[in-house]
């Protein structure tokens, strides 16, 4: 498989940190560096061995060859990249939130249509190695149709309510429709203390599999659990990085305790395992790979602008209303 030849648009910490080692790990030469800032862009240019570096994206599409374009940084900029890549003929990948609200990420899905390009969207959680075995055994024929997904997502103090939804709560909104697909109903309660938000979110798919989400930004760290349940069977995830697999019963075996019929997944650090870091673990890893081959194999990747403007469209409606049921197939 060949190189892709990316330039990326955005140097700061999140993209040290977690994109930009990520690459390592797809078939992707980082060319160009762009930044506003020119300590941040030459730092990333020395430690990850872009070729040239540019202040602005147009110099950077007027320059050295790339194939594609990632973009992270603030939403806003996310969407004025997104554009630009994409009305130069580049496929592009934003981090998330695609934009800064609904409207933005709609202007990104019509430059898309319009310039015959993908925007990939960045819901690494898509690609946590755990959420991807989970959704694998859910979709087994021994777990029989899903029935319901539950997910709690709690977080550290947040400045205000847009923030909390299109930061963080936004990883959770687009996880519904992953695991359940194509929600059709939902209805929304609102709690508000000392400035800070707790929702329970009900939900029912296209296909009849109930979504329940609690959100909340009192919690002093991150917690996150999830856990499907099909016909007889359960996985759960706990934190990104422990899966439990609950297989159906036999009758005979109630009231026993029988290890064989739980699974445990955890990560294992006695052997070196690429899959044990914490970027393939928390996901960033698995995207960059998943842009990489759509974009050399010419299709559309596994989530897109679609995605992104679904899950801005949920936190819309997280944002405007206290409480309240919605029809989401209108």
């Amino acid at each position: 498989m060949r190189e892709l030849r990316v330039g990326l648009v955005g140097c700061g910490q999140h993209a040290l940190m977690y994109l930009l080692p990520a690459l390592h790990y797809a078939p992707i030469q980082l060319v160009s560096v762009c930044d506003t800032n020119a300590e941040r862009r030459l730092r990333a240019k020395r430690q990850f061995g872009a070729e040239a570096d540019f202040e602005g994206i147009g110099a950077m599409l007027r320059g050295p060859t790339i194939d594609a374009v990632i973009a992270c940084g603030p939403p806003d900029m996310h969407r004025a990249a997104a554009i630009a890549a994409m009305d130069a003929g580049l496929n592009v990948f934003v981090e998330k939130p695609p934009a800064n609200d609904l409207a933005g990420a709609m202007q990104i899905a019509e430059a898309s249509r319009a310039n015959g390009r993908h925007c990939m969207v960045g819901f690494m959680k898509r690609f946590a190695l755990r959420y991807r075995q989970a959704r694998e055994l859910a979709q087994r024929r021994a777990f029989g149709k899903t029935t319901h997904v539950s997910i709690k997502y709690a977080h550290w103090n947040c400045p205000d309510l847009h923030w909390m939804l299109v930061y963080m709560t936004v990883h959770t909104l687009d996880l519904m429709r992953f695991f359940a697909g194509e929600l059709a109903r939902m209805s929304i309660e609102r709690a508000e203390t000392a400035g800070q938000f707790t929702f329970t979110v009900q939900a029912v798919s296209a296909s009849g599999t109930l979504v329940s989400l609690v959100t909340s930004s009192q919690e002093p760290r991150v917690k996150e659990h999830v856990e499907i349940t099909g016909e007889g069977e359960v996985v759960v995830v706990r934190n990104v990085i422990e899966l439990e697999y609950h297989r159906r019963v036999s009758p005979t075996k109630l009231f026993t305790s029988d290890l064989h019929d739980v699974q445990l997944l955890r990560p294992d650090f006695a052997i070196p395992n690429p899959e044990q870091n914490t970027l393939f673990l928390q996901g960033y890893a698995g995207e960059m790979q998943e842009f990489a081959s759509a974009c050399i194999e010419e299709r559309a990747p596994s989530v897109t602008i679609a995605d992104g403007v679904q899950a801005m469209r949920l936190a819309q409606l997280l944002a405007r209303n206290t409480t309240g049921s919605f029809d989401l197939m209108e």
